[in-house]
């Protein structure tokens, strides 16, 4: 009972988890319910460091494996469904398998290589065999797979009849053992609603926390985690924000103005970056016939955004402009900021935001 925390230690389960203590019915009601298995008390003085020791300390700094990802590390990327986020995951991963990408070609600041190629595996947890093997065939241009490992849902079903649930301790303890056997750098995740069962909460804390903590242990031993992951409604990632708090680099990406679904075009945004001296840069990237395109996202996206404002005559509002730009409102906030900041338009923030309003105001009298 001393495991049971909160509501739940008024409800039915709180007797079914008496009843069934020290058994493996236990275990896998904890596990359900994702009630953490109680642990032995320890002590911190042990890990109490004094800051003349810390400072005086040799310490292994994160390494560079490709662009702004890190090793060890924990990423986030997240995005509306259909814009190309499993393309972009999987080119990340031939460029750390094989040290080679058409990223470092752009000039972009930051997207270089400063460690040797190491072992990546991508766990898939939506796309069937054929086209998962046609996306990676499209990416290789010649790149070696040696160092490139898959495992997706859809063999995994058809040889044992079992899908991967990172919600529950099993599947994370088999994943910890191929990312330990394989000597893995990098794990990428894609995505998050395929590789979690029915009973998994998205907007729960506690359910996130589990994952994070598991995440966490990975990055500790050296690994570097991607997770890939949906939008919410307003251009944030989908479900509890508690699965912000692990990341050290939070990718997003933004789908470009007139560009159908299904199609690798978009707009690479950066909403966290630790480790990283300086701001990674904002840029489009468009797959066409296994070659990418590269622009900058930031430059075009303020002309237009200035362009809307001043054909408005000043009156504009983050609606229409949301709708015009088919970007989403942080993005607009973003923007208009830089816009000021690059004297491209003046500040009017503190002016009513809508002709409704205006209207609305000048009816009364």
């Amino acid at each position: 009972l001393s495991t049971v925390r909160g509501p739940l230690r008024q409800t039915p389960y709180c007797a079914i988890l008496i009843y069934c203590n020290n058994t493996p019915i236990m275990k896998v009601l904890m596990e359900k319910l994702a009630i953490a298995e109680p642990r032995p008390t320890l002590e911190y003085e042990h890990a109490v460091v004094r800051l003349d020791d810390l400072l005086a300390q040799e310490l292994t700094p994160a390494v560079r494996l490709f662009g702004p990802i890190m090793r060890p590390s924990v990423a986030l990327m997240h995005a509306p469904p259909g814009v190309g986020k499993s393309m972009l995951a999987h080119e990340i991963a031939w460029a750390v398998a094989s040290g080679k990408s058409q990223f470092t070609r752009y000039p972009l600041p930051n997207w270089q290589f400063d460690a040797e190629p190491c072992n990546v595996l991508i766990i898939d947890g939506e796309l069937p065999m054929d086209e998962l093997r046609r996306r990676m065939a499209v990416l290789r241009g010649g790149r070696s797979a040696l160092r490139l490992s898959l495992l997706a849902n859809a063999q995994l079903f058809e040889q044992e009849q079992e899908l991967i649930d990172i919600s529950r301790s099993a599947s994370r303890e088999r994943i910890s053992r191929l990312v330990e056997d394989g000597e893995i750098g990098l794990l990428i995740l894609d995505n998050l609603a395929t590789l979690t069962g029915p009973l998994y909460d998205e907007d729960g804390a506690q359910a996130q926390r589990v994952i994070n903590e598991w995440q966490a242990g990975l990055r500790q031993s050296g690994c570097s985690v991607m997770l890939i992951h949906h939008d919410n409604k307003t251009g944030g990632q989908r479900g509890s924000s508690d699965r912000e708090t692990i990341c050290d680099l939070i990718i997003h990406l933004e789908r470009r103005p007139d560009v159908g679904i299904e199609r690798a075009e978009f707009e690479v945004q950066f909403r966290k970056a630790r480790f990283i001296e300086s701001q990674p840069q904002t840029f489009s990237a468009a797959l066409r016939n296994g070659r990418w395109d590269f622009g900058d996202a930031t430059r075009s996206m303020l002309e237009r955004l200035v362009d809307h404002m001043e054909a408005t005559m000043g009156d504009w509002n983050y609606k229409d402009i949301m709708q015009d730009l088919s970007i989403s409102k942080p993005y607009v906030y973003r923007l208009y900021a830089e816009a000021v900041e690059r004297e491209l338009w003046e500040s009017d923030w503190d002016r009513p935001k809508t002709r409704k309003r205006r209207q609305a105001k000048a009816s009364i009298y």
